[in-house]
Order: C-alpha cells, then structure tokens, then sequence
C-alpha cells in the first residue's frame, strides 16, 4: 500500500484535478483525470489491487494495461518521492 509523503508535498484539487508541489524540489505536478482518480484512492489507502479494479471498470480497459499504466505511475510518483510504500 502506498501513502502519501505529506512531510514532502502539499497538494490540492483544483476544478477537478489534482495539482502537487513538492518542497524540496519547488517542482509542481499537475495530474490528469487518471492520475488523480490514483491520488485519490492513495489518500484513502486503497491498494494496488483495488486501484488497478477502479482504473478497468471506469476506463473499460483490459486487466493488463491497466495494470501496466497504474504501476508505472505509481512507479514515477515513487521516483519523485510523492509517494511512498508502506
């Protein structure tokens, strides 16, 4: 399960998409509808499983692609230490 690195980021939504800042850096992010639909479920500790279920039945994609598209994300939040696995 991954959480968010509040001691890292500040974030905020912002007409409907995720927008993330990141303090050490000064760096800001801006997420599209996927990657916000994941930030989401992240914050209410959803786990890969669940979000990779989510991402099939609201995009109608298949289990591998999805699976691919949100590890790789997950991946790059991970890099940039956005996130982090518990």
């Amino acid at each position: 399960m991954y959480s968010i690195d509040e001691n890292k980021v500040l974030w905020k939504e912002v007409e409907g998409e995720i927008v993330v800042f990141d303090i050490d850096t000064s760096y800001y992010y801006t997420f599209d509808n996927l990657s916000t639909i994941v930030w989401k479920m992240i914050l209410h500790h959803d786990d890969t499983g669940k979000i990779i279920e989510k991402i099939i039945n609201e995009y109608d994609v298949d289990r591998a692609t999805a699976k691919k598209d949100i590890t790789d994300l997950l991946s790059g939040l991970e890099k940039y230490k956005l996130i982090r696995l518990e």
